[in-house]
């Protein structure tokens, strides 16, 4: 895919050391380049779409990426994104199961500001397709608000009840252009269960280009049945 950094070769040397070698890739990390370019909302939103596309055509071919970030993401000079270090990648057609060992419960792989509520618990058998639209949705909290959803940088309790339980500030508290259906699909991405998220990548960037085609939205805020019984 051509926003997805290529793998040329990959082996182990004689000691036991695995590497791989990759497309040499000229870009700034997503936050930098954001930063030094003025970019509309809806450029940035655009720019995020392509995200999601890469992503999903991960997903197709049996990748869950886990360690989605700003760092793991440059944009070229010409504007394009390169997904890159899929180190952390849980592999989920069936010919892979080896690879299950990965998430074990109890392991926690990942940057925690942007690990889902799954990965935090450890709760392998979560891990999903969703686990990634939960670390695009800490992305894309981040890009609109500049500030992430939950401020965590390392592994404590505290961090992993605060992904666990938490909401975070609403989008429209921080700014009132967010209000509406845009915070909609911020946080039906945010979700704490997987399954009330986004079911792939691709349905996170197709509602974003209906808020951007100024079409109807298909996230729907959660009901007030199911927030008293949270």
């Amino acid at each position: 895919h051509p926003a997805i950094a290529t793998i040329f070769e990959a082996g182990r040397t004689e000691d036991g050391m695995h590497w791989f070698a990759m497309e040499r890739v000229h870009g700034s990390p997503l936050h930098r380049y954001l930063g030094d370019n003025d970019l509309s909302q809806d450029q940035r939103l655009e720019l995020f779409r392509r995200i999601c596309q890469a992503v999903q055509y991960a997903h197709e071919n049996g990748v869950v990426h886990r360690d989605l970030k700003p760092s793991n993401i440059l944009i070229t000079p010409e504007g394009e994104p390169k997904i890159l270090d899929f180190g952390l990648a849980y592999l989920t057609k069936p010919e892979m199961e080896t690879t299950h060992s990965l998430t074990r419960t109890g392991l926690m792989s990942g940057t925690p500001r942007y690990m889902s509520p799954e990965q935090v618990m450890g709760h392998a058998d979560d891990i999903g397709t969703p686990t990634d639209v939960y670390s695009l949705a800490v992305i894309l909290y981040e890009i609109l608000t500049c500030q992430p959803p939950h401020d965590t940088e390392t592994f404590t309790p505290e961090t992993v009840m605060a992904i666990w339980e938490d909401d975070p500030v609403r989008p429209s508290r921080l700014d009132s252009s967010l209000s509406g259906e845009l915070e909609t699909i911020v946080l039906t991405a945010l979700a704490k269960e997987p399954d009330r998220r986004y079911s792939s990548a691709a349905e996170l960037g197709e509602d974003l280009r209906r808020y951007l085609a100024r079409e109807p939205i298909l996230a729907r805020r959660p009901s007030a049945v199911y927030r008293v019984r949270k």
